[in-house]
């Protein structure tokens, strides 16, 4: 049962990371070269409005989850400068 919810919980994590990564490229795009009224034209706005629902949901998932995402994937957060390198 716990490897179901880890698996779904995982799936979440990507879906969330997906939609960042768009939000992101739509608004440099906007800001770069002003792609959004070409883009509104061609998609509608009722489009943009779910898209930047799902961003604006993705992004309060992501800081709520930030030290867990982690842990579900065996992944460890370094901080700081190691205390010696041995070369």
């Amino acid at each position: 049962m716990r490897e179901n919810r880890w698996s779904f919980l995982r799936v979440l994590d990507l879906c969330s990371g997906i939609f960042l990564l768009i939000g992101g490229l739509v608004l440099g795009l906007s800001a770069l070269i002003g792609i959004e009224t070409v883009m509104a034209t061609f998609t509608g706005v009722a489009f943009y409005r779910v898209l930047f629902l799902l961003i604006g949901v993705s992004a309060i998932y992501d800081l709520l989850m930030v030290k867990a995402i982690p842990r579900r994937w065996d992944c460890k957060i370094v901080t700081g400068a190691p205390e010696h390198v041995t070369s």
